[in-house]
């Protein structure tokens, strides 16, 4: 099972790596009465509101350190709707467990519903029908310094972009521009219209927005799947058993994912080392010139994508130059030189 502490050599450097799921969501049809009659009852934050009181979005945060946010959908012209996020790990715990993840067995995924459903009650949420409407595939990476964490988001950030997917920007119109740049020096998010894919530092996303000090220096990864994905994957009826078909799938779903980004490589070497590698690999004079190119375009342009395009290789030509790649377990995007990571 993939969904367990271990180490694994990487650029040459003992990383640990836990697999779970950190949160996930579930909604449910709800009525306009119904959500003002929770508003009257409890302690809400208007999180948005058209000018003609139309729609708005109510936040019950009563219990989210113990791992349960509420968010209401109340509206005139459209279906109301319940969202309930939930981190398990948390839930489980009563209180606020900001690195824990959740392994997803039968038993566990039992216990969570019957925590939550005693939550739900003390808000005055009946017994509904709940479907998964989101479910965050989690890894947390463990490095030994804050540099080797840096320099496997820079990695990162230099990945080959799948079809459909664009960058996104975190906090982009929100706080100063210092604030946005800083913010997404530490996390990079690419998404599409049924999946997103995170990395982030989580030791300073603790620091800054919970005011929390850790000593691990961490990665985290987070392939946070959609309802329309979720509802590709599993016919299961109940959220309980969609979560736990996803669960069971998480080894196999994240491969598959790291893989279609040319991330399954074991290590990330220097520019020096990977042109040695190239060097004393079998391959054809014209192949080994072809990845010493693509190797330092991709160096000056912003990503991997960016250098196929530059390069003018077809995604053919890139599919059979990656498995060249392969074989050599060679990153084609390499280390910053000197720590540099712009």
């Amino acid at each position: 099972m993939l969904h367990q502490l271990r180490e694994k050599e990487k650029g040459g450097m003992n990383v640990k790596s836990q697999y779970g799921i950190h949160t996930f969501s579930i909604m449910a049809k709800s009525s306009y009465h119904e959500i003002q009659e929770l508003w009257e009852e409890n302690c809400c934050q208007v999180m948005n509101r058209d000018p003609y009181f139309l729609n708005t979005t109510l936040q019950i945060t009563e219990y989210k350190e113990r791992g349960v946010e509420i968010v209401l959908n109340q509206s005139l012209t459209h279906p109301s709707w319940i969202t309930v996020i939930v981190n398990p790990s948390s839930l489980l715990a009563g209180k606020y467990c900001p690195t824990a993840l959740f392994i997803g067995e039968k038993t566990q995924i039992n216990a969570v519903s019957k925590v939550l459903q005693k939550t739900l009650a003390k808000i005055g949420i009946e017994q509904k029908k709940f479907i998964l409407s989101r479910v965050d595939l989690t890894c947390n990476q463990y490095y030994e310094s804050k540099r080797e964490l840096l320099n496997q988001l820079y990695i990162w950030k230099k990945t080959r972009l799948p079809s459909r997917y664009e960058v996104s920007p975190f906090g982009k119109g929100k706080g100063s521009a210092k604030q946005y740049r800083e913010v997404n020096e530490h996390a990079w998010t690419i998404e599409s219209k049924s999946c997103a894919f995170s990395v982030y530092d989580k030791t300073y996303e603790l620091k800054k927005r919970h005011k929390m000090q850790i000593a691990e220096q961490i990665l985290r990864l987070e392939l946070r799947l959609k309802r329309k994905r979720i509802h590709r994957l599993t016919d299961a009826k109940t959220w309980e058993k969609q979560l736990q078909v996803l669960a069971k799938r998480h080894n196999e779903l994240f491969c598959k994912f790291l893989h279609r980004l040319y991330q399954d490589f074991p290590e990330a070497v220097t520019m020096q080392q990977a042109e040695q590698w190239i060097e004393a690999s079998g391959f054809q004079k014209k192949a080994k010139n072809t990845m010493r190119k693509l190797i330092k375009t991709t160096r000056r342009c912003k990503s991997l994508t960016a250098a196929q395009k530059k390069l003018e290789l077809s995604n053919q030509a890139m599919a059979r130059l990656y498995k060249k790649f392969q074989k050599l377990k060679l990153n084609p995007i390499v280390l910053p030189e000197n720590g540099k990571h712009h």
